[in-house]
């Protein structure tokens, strides 16, 4: 599963000795005047209904790390600092990203994208918006130890009944959201491939190796509470009706 690629990642204990090139330690649970401070952090670019929950469990289960993401407004983000201490920024296909937020990609310790491509302004043509903007920073930062990108099961296509498992071909027709999806992995693997020759060093003498490996998780639907295929036909049916009555 995903949090246990996450949480291996992230363990402490093996790397309490480790000092980053700033002085400070690079994963150890400090304690500075009685109170745990952070010392890992998880940028997740889009803080959808996935983000959040994703967001929460890191919350819960390991406390040193602090969560930064991106959200499309700045209503949201003042929602997000406030109720659930995760420090938000926008992010969105209208406006430049701050430079706070891109500062916090770059020192971010592990990154996680839930956004799917979408169609560039300029190009007309469906693009990943994160690799848009940040691939440069990504591909450049020395802190980064993990990275993972949600994708769509719906990349293996139509395999005629036959199983499907990770090592399936991706039949998705061209042009689909979820052929899309899997150009979009592509990408992301070549990005993080690409790190090797940035980041020369030698492994077994190097406690916090940079990461060049994107971890791909294809997620077959996404429910809970008022997301189910149910709920979505009620409210078809619901917003089909008014429609006929004119309301």
């Amino acid at each position: 599963s995903w949090e246990w690629h996450f949480l291996l990642s992230s363990r402490r204990g093996e790397v309490e000795d480790f000092e980053e090139k700033d002085g400070s330690l690079g994963s150890a649970w400090i304690e500075q005047g009685g109170q745990q401070q952070h010392t890992q952090s998880l940028f997740i670019f889009g803080l959808g209904y996935t983000g959040v929950a994703i967001a929460s469990l890191i919350q819960r289960t390991c406390p040193w790390i602090r969560v930064l993401g991106t959200c499309r407004d700045e209503e949201k983000a003042m929602l997000f600092r406030e109720e659930m201490d995760i420090e938000a920024y926008v992010f969105n296909s209208m406006e430049k990203p701050s430079p706070a937020c891109i500062q916090a990609v770059e020192k971010a310790t592990f990154i996680l994208s839930s956004i799917p491509p979408n169609r560039d302004r300029t190009s007309s043509e469906y693009t990943d918006p994160v690799l848009g903007v940040f691939s440069n920073t990504i591909q450049k930062s020395d802190n980064l130890r993990w990275m993972g990108y949600l994708s769509t099961t719906g990349v293996y296509g139509d395999h005629g009944g036959d199983w499907v498992d990770e090592g399936a071909d991706t039949l998705a027709p061209v042009g689909t959201k979820p052929f899309l999806r899997k150009q979009a992995e592509d990408e992301w693997t070549a990005l993080m491939g690409s790190r090797s020759e940035a980041h020369s060093y030698e492994a077994p003498s190097h406690p916090h190796p940079p990461s060049t490996e994107a971890k791909i998780f294809r997620l077959a639907g996404l429910y809970g509470p008022g997301r189910s295929a149910l709920d979505t036909v009620k409210r078809e049916e619901v917003a089909a009706a008014a429609a006929a009555g004119g309301g």
